[in-house]
């Protein structure tokens, strides 16, 4: 089902990424990924911690 264009609300509709940065993230810094690896080991998520290393 579409808008109409005679809508006054169809005017107001903006697309949700309107404004913000597109592509790909930069990626983890070695400190950001022990940092992780370390939270995984102290709250026992091992079976995660064993898929990432």
């Amino acid at each position: 089902m579409g808008h109409s264009s005679m809508d006054p609300a169809f005017l107001e509709l903006r697309p949700w990424n309107e404004g913000r940065l597109l592509g790909a993230k930069r990626a983890l810094k070695s400190q950001q990924v022990w940092a992780i690896l370390c939270w995984l080991d102290q709250s026992r998520w091992l079976t995660l911690r064993a898929l990432i290393h």
